[in-house]
């Protein structure tokens, strides 16, 4: 089961069809290419995300994709499947740079 934690950052969006193994077959909002994402619990408040993650909304503005290498570790996140959506919230330790939001580099609460 996948363990929830409250955040109010970032909330990539999408409509999905669940697959196998942890695996979702996601449909970006917007029209854009679906992507295959992985979502795997491995410990409590510990979840790790591989795939490429479209429309991301950061203080209600789509500004920015996001990049989450094979088997990269978040901590505190919240995944939320609601209504055929799935919602991805992270914490942020401080707010991403210009440079951040144009490279598609997440400083992650790691």
């Amino acid at each position: 089961m996948i363990r929830y934690y409250l955040s109010k950052y970032l909330a990539p969006i999408y409509s999905f069809k669940e697959l196998k193994n942890g695996y979702y077959y996601a449909f970006p909002v917007g029209g854009h290419t679906p992507k295959t994402i992985r979502i795997y619990d491995s410990a409590p408040n510990l979840i790790h995300i591989e795939g490429h993650i479209d429309t991301v909304l950061y203080k209600n503005h789509f500004h920015r994709s996001l990049f989450i290498p094979k088997f990269y570790t978040i901590k505190n996140v919240q995944i939320l499947i609601k209504d055929g959506f799935i919602r991805l919230y992270v914490p942020l330790k401080v707010k991403p740079t210009q440079t951040d939001m144009q490279t598609g580099i997440l400083l992650l609460d790691s």
